[in-house]
Parts: structure tokens; sequence; C-alpha cells
């Protein structure tokens, strides 16, 4: 799984900490409290998982505020550079619609209550 899984000592119980072996290009678990030493199982030793939501996921937010052929509104004030031009994004969920607003400046977007 993308899961790293933490080893203790088997002589202290002290946390092993992953640490190369240079001469031998070979990682292992060692313990900084007793010194024990154990070749690692696994070179997984640091996972980064970045969840997004939903609406991050559907629409490419990058394009679209330079994106032509979406509608704009020159009269919503963008609450990160007051700007007044914006780009208006709808997202249909199953019985919800949301419409998005893309400042066309700095790409800050939002959604009126």
């Amino acid at each position: 799984g993308p899961f790293c899984h933490m080893e203790f000592c088997n002589e202290c119980n002290h946390l092993l900490e992953p640490e190369e072996k240079a001469s031998e290009r070979i990682l292992q678990l060692v313990c900084k409290n007793c010194r024990f030493v154990k070749p690692a199982e696994n070179y997984r030793v640091f996972v980064h998982e970045i969840k997004m939501q939903e609406e991050e996921k559907e629409v490419p937010w990058a394009d679209v505020a330079t994106d032509p052929t979406l509608a704009r509104t020159y009269d919503r004030d963008c609450e990160n550079c007051g700007q007044g031009e914006a780009v208006l994004v709808q997202i249909r969920r199953r019985d919800k619609v949301t419409l998005w607003f893309v400042c066309a400046s700095c790409h800050h977007r939002w959604v009126e209550a």
C-alpha cells in the first residue's frame, strides 16, 4: 500500500530510522539509541499524499481565467486582489449547481453564498 510503517529496535524498543550504507548502496534501519542495525525490507521511507477537492479534480483551474469561451462578469471585486473581472464556472453535482468565480487577474477562486 501507499503507507510507510514504523519498525522498532529488537534490543531496546526505540524507533528504527532509515540510513543509507553508502559503501554498499543499501538502505538499513538503525537504532539511534543502541546502534542495532537491520536491513530495510521496504525502501519507501516517506509518502506525501495530496488530496484534492472534487472541484479541483474536474476543472482545469489553471486555464479558466484565460479561456475566452467562458462567461465573464465585471462587477465582482476579487477578495484577494480587488480587481473587478471574474470568469464564471458552473459545476454540476447530482442535485446541486455551484457557481464559481475566478479572478481574471490573480486566478483566486470563490463561491458566493
